[in-house]
């Protein structure tokens, strides 16, 4: 439902491989250009902010209204989740069965990194980690050059850049 930023796998043999921030699902999908099938990256279709196993039984990660992301060439998907004011990162090379979604940058009040749950804070900061912060993050462009990230704030009406593979965020300059 409402499917938002589209990625195409910039790892070498997956061509054909893109990916879709769904979000009306909550939700991170893989599509095979080649075959049309469609499935589950990330997220279990319930709004939230967990950090955790992408996919499986009991806890599994949530996003909150993803709007866009970028695949690096190392295998590295970094995820713009707009509603929890962060930015997520899965790592394609793990077995499907161990992949797990990490907040690399954004801040949630009352938790620790790992497995924490409820809206970050929209501010704008720029920093590494829990110490970087974004209001409504929506859009990202990927400069393989550089390496970095850049990311497109909504409600902080700025565009800053993420450092990799440090994942410093910083206004661009």
């Amino acid at each position: 439902r409402r499917p938002r930023g589209l990625a195409r796998d910039a790892r070498a043999g997956f061509e054909d491989t893109f990916y879709v921030a769904d979000f009306g699902n909550h939700a991170v999908r893989v599509v095979d250009a080649r075959t049309g099938a469609v499935a589950t990256v990330a997220g279990d279709g319930t709004p939230g902010r967990v950090d955790g196993p992408a996919r499986g039984r009991g806890r599994v990660a949530r996003f909150h209204a993803p709007t866009d992301l970028v695949c690096t060439a190392s295998g590295v998907l970094y995820v713009a989740d707009s509603a929890n004011h962060a930015v997520r990162r899965i790592d394609l090379n793990a077995a499907e069965d161990a992949r797990r979604v990490t907040t690399v940058a954004g801040w949630c009040p009352g938790g620790a990194r790992e497995s924490r749950e409820g809206p970050g804070e929209p501010r704008t900061v720029d920093g590494v980690g829990n110490s970087a912060r974004f209001n409504h993050p929506v859009g990202m462009c990927l400069d393989d050059d550089a390496p970095r990230v850049f990311i497109s704030e909504h409600y902080g009406h700025c565009v800053r850049s993420m450092a990799l593979p440090e994942e410093e965020v910083v206004a661009p300059g």
